[in-house]
Formats: C-alpha cells, structure tokens, sequence
C-alpha cells in the first residue's frame, strides 16, 4: 500500500513500517504499529524506552559495553 509522503511524514512511517487495522463501528482504521519499545530524539541526544524499568547494574554493563566496543546484553 503507498501512502503519500505528508500522511507519512505526520505519522512518522518509514519504509517497511506496518499499520494495524482497527475495526470500529463499521469503520476500517488503519494505525501504525507501535512496539513497546520507543527511541526518539530529545534535547540533542536519543532516549529509549522500554516501558520497564532496568536496574543501575544493567546500566552500567550496557554501557561498558558499548564503551568496550564490545556488544550490550541482548545483541546479536
């Protein structure tokens, strides 16, 4: 399905984005697929939220990681 670039753009799609379909009273809907997780840019810097609270040790081990070069807890 193409989507003009505005409807796009305000609903913040990117290629390969999926939509959900919400049937409401007779109505197709169609919304972008959110995942728990969000990343977004704020204040020059990226925040990301899980929606779950993570501890200060897993913190750190993150960032050490990432520090190190090395891969976070969870990669690939």
């Amino acid at each position: 399905m193409a989507l003009p670039k505005q409807v796009r753009d305000e609903l913040m799609l990117n290629p390969g984005d999926t939509l959900d379909l919400v049937s409401d009273d007779g109505e197709g809907i169609l919304r972008p697929s959110r995942a728990t997780a969000r990343l977004w840019k704020h204040r020059g810097g990226w925040v990301f939220s899980s929606g779950a609270p993570i501890t200060l040790a897993e913190t750190n081990q993150v960032t050490n990681a990432m520090r190190s070069g090395g891969r976070a807890v969870g990669g690939a």
